[in-house]
């Protein structure tokens, strides 16, 4: 006890060295631990910064000819930085200038100024008088028409003996002279046999194609409640109008390659001999709409009808809304040859046409289809010849003598929606999932 007492100072001082040791060293694993993963952190930043600084650069690529990137043989200085931003915009610029001009090669007229999204006050019996008249009107708008009938020729023979054979007949006293009848008679009966084949080919010189009483596709609610005076519904317009817009392409399609190909102008050269029928489906995507209150689904496919470039009196110069219009994807769709359905960017409107054409000439005709016109022929569904002797015999056409085949053409039209969105009803927006805030102004002419 004494040896402590003596000693007390020197255990104080060792006590509070031993206590100061452990109180240096019990946190120092920890430290260590917190510095090396300090130091693994600087390590990859200057990992990356080295890498970034032996890179290799190379320069933007301002051609659309595949050429390859020339390397940049010095760190991007600012001047080379705002030189590559002005290329950027400038590129945008350039694909904004193509989209632009996609909208406008895509655009179609109303049939009726602000018949759509919403018709103002009369316009939907307007858009319905319009319409029939533009039915009725079309086969001459597009120099086509059907093959005479018996009637037609029947026609052309009383025509015939009251201009050229009846005022030859010599009348004695009142009375046709029975001699001078029998031989006047006798002459006309002689032209009279040649007379069909005549009123066949005449109507052949002053045709582009023929064209079936019911190839083209009306809508169902003009051609069911038409007569009873009702007045047509946004959809059902919206119905009529998308039939109208699709087959005026194919229509003119038909007008453009028969004009090129043909030296006489007519049908009996011309490559497509005759439009058989057009039929237009839904949007792809879009659930069912009732056209007013037909039975039949927007989009369906009734019999007859059809649509087809405009005349002067229904164009109207419309001068759209060039906004984006855009709304939500749309309900999913079915695979299809393309896999095209329903986006922000466009509708897909699916179609079959038929056609008789000259056999040679049916990739022509596919090509033209899709010339300037955003419409794609995916499949020839079927084909067959046609006997052109016998159809010419049993419906008054003329085919000239090359071979000709009846095609079934399957495709699908595209419409951008920076023009259709503005001018869709409501209804047609949700069935097709488009958000209801996007402008659905009428567009002003």
């Amino acid at each position: 006890m004494d040896l402590v007492k003596k000693n007390i100072l020197s255990i104080i001082f060792g006590v509070v060295a031993l206590i100061a040791l452990i109180a240096w060293t019990w946190p120092l694993g920890s430290i260590k631990a917190e510095a090396e993963q300090e130091l693994n952190a600087r390590a990859k930043v200057y990992s990356s910064m080295q890498s970034i600084l032996s890179q290799q650069r190379t320069m933007p690529v301002t051609s659309l000819d595949g050429a390859e990137p020339e390397p940049l043989g010095m760190f991007p200085t600012q001047k080379v930085i705002e030189w590559g931003r002005d290329i950027t915009k400038r590129m945008a610029a350039e694909v904004q200038g193509v989209k632009d001009l996609a909208v406008r090669l895509n655009q179609r007229p109303l049939l009726v100024p602000y018949s759509l999204p919403v018709p103002q006050p009369t316009m939907e019996f307007r858009f319905r008088d319009v319409y029939l008249r533009y039915l009725t009107e079309f086969p001459q708008l597009v120099k086509a028409g059907t093959p005479p009938t018996q009637d037609d020729v029947t026609k052309a023979e009383q025509e015939l003996w009251k201009s050229k054979y009846e005022p030859n007949i010599v009348i004695r006293d009142g009375v046709p002279d029975p001699i001078s009848q029998q031989l006047v008679t006798a002459e006309f009966n002689s032209e009279r046999a040649q007379l069909p084949d005549r009123v066949k080919m005449q109507k052949a010189r002053s045709i582009l194609f023929y064209i079936q009483p019911t190839a083209l596709d009306v809508s169902t609610h003009f051609t069911q409640q038409a007569s009873a005076g009702s007045a047509p519904t946004p959809p059902a317009i919206w119905d009529a109008q998308l039939k109208v817009w699709i087959q005026n392409d194919i229509a003119q399609a038909i007008v453009d390659l028969n004009s090129r190909e043909s030296k006489t102008g007519s049908v009996i050269d011309a490559p497509v001999k005759q439009l058989v029928q057009i039929r237009v489906e839904n949007l792809r995507g879009a659930t069912a709409v009732r056209p007013g209150s037909s039975s039949m689904g927007m989009g369906g496919m009734p019999p007859g009808g059809f649509g087809g470039p405009p005349p002067d009196y229904m164009m109207g110069g419309m001068g759209m809304d060039m906004g984006m219009g855009m709304g939500s994807s749309g309900p999913a769709a079915p695979e299809t040859l393309t896999g095209r359905t329903a986006n922000p960017l466009y509708d897909v409107v699916p179609f079959q046409v038929t056609i008789h054409i000259q056999a040679d000439k049916l990739p022509d005709f596919l090509e033209e289809l899709a010339r300037n016109r955003f419409i794609t022929p995916y499949q020839v569904v079927s084909m067959k010849s046609v006997n052109n002797v016998l159809l010419g015999a049993t419906t008054n056409v003329v085919y000239g003598t090359a071979p000709v085949v009846e095609a079934v053409i399957a495709g699908e039209a595209l419409l951008l929606r920076d023009w259709t969105v503005p001018l869709m009803p409501q209804e047609i927006k949700q069935s097709l999932g488009i958000d209801g805030s996007t402008d659905g102004s009428v567009p002003t002419m």
